[in-house]
């Protein structure tokens, strides 16, 4: 608890061993020794209390202290004895705006000034040696450790109302830095929060309740993409010393990264005014159910309200991008409220606010921990601001949130600027580029492919004054110019969110020249490039000119080529059904290339990838009604596969409804299979970027 008298005696003892030889770092050290800190209620240096921050030019504030939401409410400006203070004011308000911190302080160990952002003139100027009771009451009211309560609506609201996020754009390294350090890895950070909750949870979901989504995505993530590394971060020793499993915190902490990177991906496309014109409001639209509500928030409603904006993300934005993968696993801890029965978006997220809810597969202290995690990271991703940040600069914060030690032990490696240039240069990767095809077969978190694309968009405006921007997109994204294949979710999606960013500028001119232009999906796709699939399937469904034959890949007549894709069930021992490794593998039916061209006039390799990614947006849609309507659907197609392909060809092909509607059956009898047998029908995705992948 902060203490006026402590904070008064404080000052008196600074002031008594204050003399005028003493340097910056000695009046900082004073401060720290004799319990100024203390009295505000701050724990320490690391935690609260940081001095970390260094700009290019050796720049930096002193210190900063911070609340419990991680946000500056203090900088502190540190000057040898005897230095006049007002000099330094211009600085410590750089510092203050920067980081958007309300108070700043200026002191030389003998006086000390109070200044509050938007005041030229300080609100309090006192004597150490002089300092009053009154003076000690004054500055622990501006400058005590503030507590924020998630569950309060009064804290919540005035939060919101009194938002004033930190910049990050090109001249804002200060704001980066703390950017940085809120989603450190690091014991008791936001983000090290979530992971530890996440393990919690695992541990609950997978071997107390066996829950066999969670169970399998897991297995299946050890079994495909685990690699330990030789060399254990020293960052990952507090969360795994005390015997936690390694491999369950990899899990997780990519599962965290997945949640946190969609998530500021969001607000970035948010600030950018991205949504103007849609009538979307965004992240907004879910606390507008707070106004007047004068009861205590339920975290769980945080939790929700994540899981609401992916899904709104994926009509808003890049449909592909925030599918459900393996790392949505810790929505089955969830499920009652994330049942429909609550509404969706913001009217989910103010019921779920409203009541306790039950949650019948988790503990309440596992429940707490989790959901407050969530909270935290959702309130503080609403605390910066991406508005004036593009290109590469956001790209590298990408890249920079979580560090190069952590990345390394993950399978990302660093390729160096120069490298890159030097090979996209190499290959001709320059001029005249808009026609050609890019294919990076391990393309891990997308270096390349975002340099790619950085050219393939300047080389438009090379030659088009005013891009036909909406065209341009479909063509890259659906023909497709530039395409990615990694064999690690992870990496997969860290490549697509680079994409994003790297074509949001561009993104936003044709949204706001069209509204309604959402990219449905990213030529990125989850595959292994080294898993030799035309041996598996017998036929290479782009090759014109030759196919090898594995008999029980071809269907009776030859026209066809079943595609095996692997999912993360695990097949019971008695179940007759095809599995790999242990877990279940579904076969998808599609059209060889010479058949299509035959039977509809499908004439190229461009316009027949095109016309599959229709025919899996209708199964994706009718998915979406089957959802809707529960046990009473029909799993038959039913309508708008013409118009679906049609939305992706260059010309309409006569027969094209006819042709692919037995190949949408298959695929809604397959997805029907999972639901009803196994619970699940989920990762349709895996199905799209084994198909897409392999043409």
């Amino acid at each position: 608890m902060t203490d006026a008298a402590a904070l008064y005696d404080s000052f008196h003892a600074i002031a008594e061993r204050a003399d005028r030889d003493m340097s910056e770092r000695d009046v900082e050290n004073l401060f720290l020794e004799r319990g100024f800190y203390d009295a505000l209620d701050y724990e320490g240096t690391g935690i609260d209390l940081r001095s970390e921050f260094t700009l290019p030019d050796d720049r930096r504030p002193d210190y900063i202290t911070l609340d419990t939401n991680e946000a500056v409410t203090a900088v502190y400006e540190f000057k040898t004895t005897g230095r006049d203070l007002a000099p330094h004011e211009s600085q410590l308000f750089g510092y203050m705006n920067h980081l958007r911190a309300e108070y700043g302080v200026l002191t030389n160990g003998e006086r000390l000034r109070l200044y509050q952002r938007g005041d030229d003139d300080p609100t309090l100027v006192v004597s150490m040696a002089s300092a009053t009771e009154s003076d000690a009451r004054d500055l622990v009211s501006a400058l005590r450790k503030r507590e924020f309560d998630l569950t309060d609506p009064a804290e919540v609201e005035a939060f919101l109302a009194d938002l004033d996020p930190v910049p990050l754009d090109e001249r804002a390294e200060l704001g980066q830095e703390h950017f940085f350090d809120t989603f450190r890895l690091e014991d008791g950070s936001p983000f090290a929060d979530l992971v530890t909750g996440m393990m919690d949870l695992l541990g609950e979901l997978r071997d107390e309740r066996d829950a066999t989504f969670v169970t399998g995505a897991y297995d299946f993530w050890e079994a495909t993409y685990a690699s330990e590394p030789e060399d254990v971060p020293a960052s990952w020793d507090p969360f795994i010393d005390d015997g936690g499993s390694l491999r369950d915190f990899m899990f997780c902490l990519e599962s965290a990264h997945a949640l946190l990177a969609r998530l500021l991906l969001a607000k970035a496309t948010e600030d950018h005014d991205f949504f103007a014109g849609t009538g979307y409001d965004g992240m907004a639209e879910y606390f507008r159910g707070l106004q007047g509500f004068g009861e205590t928030i339920n975290l769980d409603a945080f939790l929700v309200a994540a899981d609401n904006l992916i899904d709104d993300m994926q009509e808003q934005l890049v449909e592909g991008l925030f599918q459900d993968d393996i790392f949505v696993w810790w929505t089955d801890g969830y499920a009652e409220q994330l049942d429909r029965g609550h509404g969706t978006g913001a009217s989910q997220f103010a019921d779920v606010a409203r009541g306790t809810g039950d949650v019948e597969r988790i503990s309440e202290p596992t429940r707490d921990r989790f959901s407050r995690a969530v909270a935290e990271v959702f309130v503080n991703v609403l605390r910066f601001d991406f508005a004036d940040v593009e290109g590469d600069l956001l790209g590298d914060l990408y890249q920079r949130y979580f560090d190069p030690e952590t990345r390394k032990a993950l399978g990302e490696f660093y390729t160096p600027g120069p490298v890159i240039d030097y090979i996209m240069d190499g290959v001709g990767y320059e001029r005249g580029v808009a026609n050609d095809r890019l294919i990076d077969p391990a393309c891990g978190s997308g270096t390349f492919l975002v340099e790619a694309v950085e050219r393939y968009l300047k080389d438009v405006e090379r030659y088009e004054d005013d891009p036909d921007w909406e065209t341009h997109l479909r063509d890259l994204c659906t023909r497709p110019r530039i395409v990615g294949l990694d064999v690690h979710p992870f990496a997969v999606l860290m490549a697509q969110i680079r994409f994003v960013v790297a074509i949001l500028p561009a993104y936003r001119e044709a949204k706001t020249a069209n509204p309604s232009f959402t990219l449905r999906r990213l030529p990125i796709y989850r595959t292994d490039t080294l898993r030799n699939e035309r041996e598996l399937t017998g036929a290479d469904l782009g090759d014109e000119g030759s196919r090898q034959i594995t008999l029980d890949a071809m269907t009776e007549d030859d026209q066809d080529v079943r595609i095996p894709v692997p999912l993360p069930i695990e097949a019971d021992a008695d179940e007759p059904a095809e599995t790999e490794d242990g877990f279940l593998v579904r076969r998808v039916r599609m059209p060889l290339f010479d058949t299509i061209r035959l039977e509809t006039g499908v004439a190229n390799f461009g316009e027949y990838f095109a016309a599959l990614q229709g025919v899996l947006d209708t199964v994706k849609d009718h998915m979406a009604l089957a959802e809707e309507f529960g046990g009473e659907f029909d799993w038959r197609y039913r309508s708008g596969l013409e118009e679906r392909i049609n939305r992706y060809t260059t010309q309409d092909y006569s027969g094209t409804e006819e042709f692919f509607a037995e190949y949408v059956n298959d695929m809604l009898e397959t997805v029907r299979y999972l639901r009803e047998e196994h619970d699940d029908g989920r990762l349709f995705k895996m199905f799209e970027d084994t198909v897409l992948a392999l043409v």
